[in-house]
């Protein structure tokens, strides 16, 4: 019994739960919108593994080009991007960069083609990714736990019903 409720409901339920616990640190400023950007500049104080995301109005997404950099070279890392994004209150974003810092740093967005850049942030990348890893591993561990005690079980009802 046991077994089976490791396997089909404790595996499932904690793989959910890293997911949704991994994506709810973005939900509360998704919901409310991006932080515009004074002068299509901003200067963020990032701690190391922490992440801005940086989007512009989806009307100025073909022109926009933004740029990050570090108060130390090599301080911080970006991925572009374009991803599409309606936000709670309505507004049409284009994501166009995410800016990772790999060490405690000041770091300074620039962008231009636009009038209206903003960004999310900053959010903790093990504060993201580690619920996202850790709840499918023990659904995996818990599901694996369960299926072996459950052919265990099997097996023993089987041979008391011989004897």
């Amino acid at each position: 019994m046991i077994g089976l409720v490791l396997l089909l409901v404790i595996a499932p339920a904690a793989t959910i739960v890293g997911i949704v616990w991994s994506l709810g640190s973005l939900v509360g400023d998704a919901s409310e919108g991006p932080t515009p950007m004074e002068a299509s500049t901003a200067t963020l104080e990032l701690s190391a593994n922490e992440m801005v995301i940086v989007y512009v109005p989806a009307a100025d997404a073909a022109t926009a080009e933004c740029t990050a950099e570090g108060s130390d070279p090599g301080a911080v890392t970006t991925v572009p991007s374009s991803t599409a994004t309606t936000f709670g209150n309505g507004e049409e974003y284009v994501q166009v960069l995410g800016v990772a810092s790999l060490q405690d740093t000041t770091a300074t967005i620039s962008c231009t083609g636009t009038d209206a850049p903003a960004h999310l942030g900053p959010y903790s990348l093990f504060g993201m990714m580690a619920p996202l890893v850790i709840g499918p591993i023990i659904g995996v561990v818990a599901g694996l736990v369960g299926l072996v005690l459950t052919i265990v079980g099997i097996v023993l009802l089987v041979r008391s019903r011989r004897a």
